[in-house]
């Protein structure tokens, strides 16, 4: 089944009846647009068409994007928070509606025989309602949009959270195999050690050395072991899966950097444009200004009612009129209501103005780590790693002609090892950047085309 089809299932098949996810609709196709990735309100959790997509993409060493698809449609928090747009949606349809009128009946009894019943009769509408109700629906919108923005964001962040999870436990099992090399390594010293000394070559202080190394290199194991498990359970949560699902399995390594990076000139552009949050801080100052110009030129309009009563009077005869009813701003004319609105409005403005400045620095900063990570990754991939194995190659050969001893032999395969782990965080950098790049520029990742112009080489290392 294919994403689009998938789609269509999730939006249409048990859901037509789903107000948030009519709400979260064009959203979910913004979000998807940027991303790649079917963004959607889940009516039912384990319907069968969500278990069979996920089943698909755990059926294979998990990708990256398949983690992302995995979590988009199991991650309880998200739905949760996707669905609450159906909030905003309802508090911008209660903004359009006008109050009920409002009845009112009095019957007053005469205090002495043979008097006459007053009957007294009434009907009210709120005034004030209606003469605000098109600024209300004005906020209202806004609060809307600013609602959609922050749904959005909540999805894009998920995405980045996982792809950050995902690049962490490939890199945690990575360091795994390094760490049970570094202990192959260890063992056999130690073992070469306990020969030497009971033959008399070398002392028990050498031997100790040589036993402690390889009780180092066993703990250290231990803890690799340990940041496997602990990268492994959070991206199962983010992934939002349980039992027999936790069972997933990652592929052999983290891939290599691409050899070209794209134009970065309009990043920083992109970011402060398509950022979701941003956008959802741009709608909340929008609407505090439109809340103070209402405080502005409204704020003394409070609960004034207008309507008609009827009265048949002890003279048995009936009198009916309109009615008017309405506070005098005599003291309290909205002054308050202004002040709080401006200071709110302030507040939000200096929210916006430093979320500005820190997305800005972030989207540098992640174009600086994306730029330094992948020239150090070719750096450790095209000289480093190389080196150590042929520097480990002509060792062997020298150890095979009785002209290097076992102890350098081992020491060269732990240096050959060191400059793996250098590769691997290198490359974990690159890929977390990469997954914060996607974060800052709102899902609109331009590492996803086809690199056009910056080659990537060892002259940009210090």
């Amino acid at each position: 089944m294919s994403r689009v089809a998938f789609g269509l299932v999730l939006l249409l098949a048990g859901c037509a009846s789903s107000m948030p996810g009519d709400s979260f609709a064009p959203v979910a196709a913004t979000v998807s647009a940027r991303t790649g990735q079917v963004v959607a309100v889940i009516a039912v959790r384990n319907a069968p068409a969500v278990n069979a997509r996920v089943a698909g993409l755990l059926a294979h060493p998990l990708s990256v994007e398949a983690a992302v698809g995995v979590a988009l449609l199991r991650n309880a928090g998200l739905q949760a928070r996707l669905a609450a747009l159906g909030l905003a949606r309802a508090e911008l349809v209660q903004a359009g509606l006008l109050g009920n009128p409002v009845f009112a009946g009095a019957v007053r009894f005469p205090d002495r025989l043979f008097g006459l019943t007053d009957v007294g009769l009434g009907l009210m509408q709120d005034v004030t309602g209606l003469i605000l109700r098109p600024s209300r629906l004005r906020i209202a919108g806004t609060r809307y949009r600013q609602a959609e923005a922050e749904a959005a964001d909540d999805a894009v962040g998920l995405i980045a959270d996982t792809q950050l999870a995902y690049y962490e436990a490939l890199a945690a099992k990575q360091r795994a195999g390094v760490a049970r090399a570094r202990l192959a390594a260890a063992q056999a010293a130690a073992t070469l050690a306990d020969a030497q000394y009971k033959a008399g070559n070398i002392d028990a202080l050498d031997r100790a050395r040589a036993r402690g190394r390889a009780d180092e290199m066993a703990g250290r194991l231990q803890v690799a072991l340990l940041a496997v498990a602990s990268t492994r359970e959070a991206l199962t949560r983010l992934m939002g899966l349980s039992g027999p699902e936790v069972g997933w399995h990652l592929p052999a390594a983290l891939p290599d950097p691409p050899a070209a990076m794209p134009d970065t000139t309009r990043w920083e552009r992109i970011a402060v444009t398509d950022n979701f949050h941003l956008a959802a801080l741009r709608a909340a100052v929008l609407a505090r200004a439109q809340m103070l110009g209402l405080a502005r030129r409204f704020g003394w309009l409070t609960d004034i009612q207008a309507g008609v009563s009827s009265e048949q009077n002890p003279e048995n005869y009936r009198v009916t009129g309109p009615e008017l009813a309405a506070p005098l701003p005599l003291f309290d004319h909205g002054q308050a209501a202004r002040l709080a609105a401006a200071s709110r409005l302030a507040a939000d403005t200096d929210r916006l103005i430093d979320a500005a400045i820190d997305l800005r620095s972030r989207t540098r900063l992640v174009r600086e780590r994306l730029f330094r990570a992948a020239a150090l990754a070719a750096f450790y991939r095209d000289r480093v790693v190389p080196e150590r194995g042929r520097a480990l190659a002509l060792a062997m050969r020298q150890y095979g002609y009785m002209l290097l001893g076992p102890y350098d032999l081992l020491r060269l395969k732990q240096d050959e090892l060191t400059a793996q782990e250098g590769l691997i965080s290198a490359n974990l950098e690159y890929w977390t950047a990469r997954a914060e790049l996607g974060r800052a520029l709102g899902g609109d990742n331009p590492l996803k085309a086809p690199p056009t112009a910056t080659p990537i080489s060892h002259e940009v290392m210090p």
